[in-house]
């Protein structure tokens, strides 16, 4: 075996010099686990790291393209000392080297001695039509012992890039690998930790990579250079009037029901048969599901049928709301379904109701819904409308960058058999994919755009333009390579190949970073993860996949920095299909009762009440949860849709259209972007990003403070009274016993003022509720490390703001997840605590939900002992018996009453170490 050791030829930054510095403590445990976002530069930290330890490696990939990207860095990045890299560097399993890389397939083939072609997705948990974007390696494990073979090899290092989300089966070879291999090293690097996995899944994890030893934040990367500044802009557009056709179909087919349930007098019937009108339902049942109570209230209120007073007492609520669609919606789901045996009605009834409903698409997979479903889910998200937002983003990128211009365009269908139909301009566009946003994109490009210069690459397809030919042929072996006209157009070039078209890939990014291509389309599947085109500065996510791991890679694509190009900043385009449906509300009519009314679309109409539960809305609040990025107005760096501030219902058409313009005329500032971020950094030398949990003051309650109060004039009162007594001549002892007895008092009254004073707010409270949880995680070692505090701030004196400061970013989110679950609202939680006291039951003070994290009954038990000590004393409920059902049901009242204030929010925002 070659004793060549590999070093890197370049310079650290600050952030890879302080992970190598901790490297060697870390690897105390034998495993060193580093977290940094795409273009932090982990895979050479990773090779730094093999170099160091300078023993037999083997580094494990997801795909094929980053297993040559670990080769080609080894190559461009390190120097290697007399011998030349294919010495000592293998990509083959059964052929190992001193470093030998390999991907995850690979590795399993070998484990379960397969003998044949793997064929490797770059995507393998996605949907897409990109069937050919893989490799196909003839392998023969079938005679092979890997185990032994890296025995012998001597294997002391293992590197695991991305490992977490990979197949089961494969997974389980990795564990049975690692485990016959104890005493070898492991490095495990990624972008995207599982955060929001089950803790099973993340203890599965951890075993395997150990602890996050270091963690490299986006804001750090901008700020050292390694990534761009970038902002995402938000694009609307509307269904085309094919698809609006459909969408009305099913809201005619939904109000028509709809209008004939309200006069059907054989459903009023069936409705007045509930229970709990008749006095068969006791409280705790009636409120296992407040929302069919209140459905109930609020279709008997309607009809102008009578109902025991005591069932609206139970809501807490004064007035009820009018009865609506939605309401309606989920009465019709408990009659149906949830509580269908509340009704005492002949079963026949609710089967031809059902089957109607059925009939009409309004019922999917047992669940109701009157306003969508999961086929118009599916047509808004794939909206041919977004491809008119894609051209109007090309056109006005490239009217504002020119030749500068580097467009990335991601989707998840390729369409072939599109492909016939390219050049013929009367034929209407009618799914969404690379074909069909490439021959529109063509078509404005004949009538305006002449000189931009468009191209394919997907794993299936490669079209590049004609203007490109020479300098591709420069890139490629001609002999490997056919080119022909592309879908009969003079002015572009269908690439096909002669053997494996792997090299394909690395030749069109070369043009993309050149310049011969300045539009590149292509699909997630194959450019998604793994593909390095630093030069990209838009990027259109024409795809609708919302998973943190697949966004985290693809957003990655653009904003990676560019060599000699310091002023590169990135547009991240997201699409939003939003369709403005029809209001139903319900009026009465004298003649016939109640009726439903369907209020005609207008220009301005409203677009609150639906506006928001858009498919692709909904993608874009998941996807902002989890990146940190600029806020629009420039001040904070912060996750979450209130940094994108321009963006808030109520959304009409015109409103709609006027986010466009403002996102356009946003985009065309780069200058104000870059500006922006380095002001929200200038923030300190160093900083961390935080896990905040959000909360109105109300929900800190008050109780706290009065108990402190009457602490404080129980003992004033009580010193007074000591001090009258021990004035009367007989009680007089001595001088130095009426000393010690001040001194005691003093004390005394001292602890129960400071009480007073640390209670008197509600920020003050909120920290002391936060100490009480951080206590118990760091007890019961829920947390990495014991160098962590609470945070708490306020935001203009309504807001409260807790957060973690130290720990690494799963020791924050676990803080942020359990102080979020200890105020939420309670519903139907296992365990709860609860404090007794008139006042304390008249509040959400009453009763706490105990976080989740807690699973054991000592655990449970150990957590309202510390919690106890810090906000006095509180008794736990099981509430899963006959006592503990009654509490939670008070428990439920209390927090319907005060349901306005418990509106929690959680988001990451990046802060200064020294605050």
């Amino acid at each position: 075996m070659s004793e060549t050791r590999i070093e890197f030829k370049g310079q650290w930054r600050d952030y890879q010099a302080r992970v190598l510095a901790a490297s060697e403590s870390h690897l105390k445990d034998g495993k060193i686990h580093i977290v940094a976002s795409p273009g932090s530069g982990k895979t050479t930290l990773g090779l730094e790291l093999i170099g160091r330890l300078n023993q037999t490696a083997l580094v494990l990939v997801p795909t094929v393209t980053i297993r040559e990207q670990w080769v080609s860095r080894i190559q461009s990045s390190f120097v290697v000392e007399t011998v030349d890299v294919s010495e000592f560097v293998s990509q083959d399993l059964k052929h190992p080297k001193k470093i030998t890389v390999a991907t995850y397939q690979a590795l399993h083939s070998a484990i379960s001695h397969f003998k044949g072609t793997l064929k490797e997705k770059s995507d393998v948990n996605e949907e897409s039509d990109d069937l050919l974007a893989e490799v196909d390696e003839l392998v023969d494990f079938s005679n092979f012992d890997l185990i032994n073979n890296m025995s012998e090899l001597g294997l002391a290092t293992v590197c695991l890039d991305e490992c977490h989300h990979l197949r089961n089966e494969w997974w389980k070879s990795l564990e049975f690998f690692c485990q016959s291999f104890p005493k070898a090293k492991t490095i495990a690097l990624t972008a995207t930790p599982p955060y929001d996995s089950t803790p099973a899944l993340w203890q599965r994890y951890v075993k395997m990579c150990g602890e996050i030893d270091q963690e490299i934040s986006i804001p750090e990367l901008v700020k050292e250079g390694s990534l761009c500044p970038h902002q995402d802009f938000v694009y609307f557009s509307q269904p085309s009037q094919e698809e609006k056709k459909k969408l009305d179909a099913f809201y005619q087919a939904s109000f028509q029901f709809c209008d004939s349930l309200l006069k059907s007098s054989s459903f009023q019937d069936a409705i007045l048969t509930h229970k709990a009108l008749s006095g068969q339902l006791t409280d705790e049942e009636l409120l296992e599901h407040p929302a069919h109570l209140s459905s109930l209230l609020i279709y008997l209120q309607a009809k102008h049928q009578a109902y025991p007073p005591r069932l609206k007492d139970l809501l807490s609520d004064k007035k009820l709301p009018r009865l609506t669609v939605d309401w309606l919606g989920q009465l019709l789901q408990y009659f149906c379904y949830d509580e269908a045996d509340f009704y005492g009605i002949e079963e026949s009834y609710r089967k031809q109701l059902i089957k109607e409903m059925k009939a009409r698409g309004l019922i999917e997979k047992n669940k109701i819904s009157l306003v969508k479903n999961q086929e118009l889910d599916k047509l808004l998200l794939h909206s041919t409308g977004k491809i008119q937002s894609i051209k109007e983003i090309v056109s006005h990128e490239y009217q504002q960058s020119g030749r500068d211009l580097r467009q990335l365009i991601l989707t998840d269908y390729i369409r072939r058999e599109f492909e016939s139909q390219i050049g013929q301009y009367q034929l209407l566009i009618q799914k969404i994919g690379v074909l069909p946003i490439f021959e529109v994109l063509r078509r404005e490009m004949v009538d305006k755009w002449q000189e931009m210069k468009m191209g394919i690459l997907c794993g299936s397809i490669v079209v590049i333009p004609l203007s490109a030919k020479r300098a591709f042929l420069d890139l490629v072996d001609q002999e490997k390579v056919s080119l022909q006209n592309f879908a009969g157009l003079e002015d572009f070039i269908s690439v096909s190949t002669i053997g494996s078209s792997h090299f394909l890939t690395a030749a069109i990014t070369e043009l993309f970073m050149q310049g011969e291509i300045q539009v590149l389309i292509g699909t997630k599947s194959l450019l998604g993860e793994g593909w390095d085109a630093p030069c990209v500065n838009s990027l259109i996510l024409a795809s609708f996949v919302g998973s943190f791991m697949l966004s985290n890679q693809m957003r990655g694509r653009a904003i990676r920095s560019w060599g000699n190009h310091p002023e590169k900043t990135a547009n991240i385009w997201h699409l939003i299909s939003m369709n403005q449906r029809p209001t139903f509300f319900v009026r009465e009519k004298s003649d016939s009762g109640l009726q439903m009314d369907l209020a005609e679309s207008k220009p301005d109409d409203s677009m609150e009440q639906y506006g928001e539960d858009s498919p692709d809305f909904q993608l874009l609040k998941r996807r902002t949860e989890h990146f940190l990025g600029l806020s629009y107005d420039g001040q904070t760096i912060e996750s979450g849709m209130e940094r994108l501030q321009t963006i808030k219902a109520p959304f009409s058409r015109k409103k709609l259209k006027e986010i466009n313009l403002s996102m356009l005329e946003a985009s065309s500032n780069r200058k104000a972007i870059r500006e922006g971020w380095q002001s929200a950094l200038t923030i300190s030398d160093s900083f961390e990003v935080a896990s905040l949990t959000e909360m109105p003051k109300e929900v800190v309650s008050s109780a706290l403070f009065i108990d402190a109060k009457r602490s404080f004039i129980y003992s004033l009162l009580f010193a007074g009274l000591t001090l009258l007594l021990h004035s009367l001549p007989i009680l007089r002892i001595n001088f130095w016993l009426d000393l010690v007895l001040i001194l005691v008092l003093l004390t005394f009254i001292g602890i129960q003022a400071w009480r007073f004073y640390h209670y008197r707010s509600p920020l003050t409270r909120l920290q002391v509720f936060g100490q009480g949880l951080l206590h118990s995680l760091l007890d019961q070692n829920k947390l990495s490390t014991h160098e962590c505090k609470v945070h708490v701030e306020t935001l203009d004196g309504i807001v409260m703001m807790i957060s973690l400061k130290g720990g690494n970013n799963r020791d924050k989110e676990i803080f942020t997840q359990a102080m979020k679950e200890f105020f939420a609202p309670i519903d139907n939680q296992r365990y709860l605590i609860y404090q007794n006291g008139k006042k304390a039951r008249k509040e959400m003070a009453a009763y706490f939900a105990v976080p989740s994290i807690f699973t054991r009954q000592d655990q449970i038990l150990d957590f309202v002992k510390k919690i106890s000590h810090y906000i006095g004393q509180y008794e736990l409920i099981y509430t899963r018996n006959e006592q503990g059902r009654k509490k939670l049901l008070e428990a439920r009242v209390v927090g319907l009453a005060n349901q306005q204030n418990q509106l929690l929010n959680k988001k990451m925002v990046c802060k200064s170490d020294l605050k």
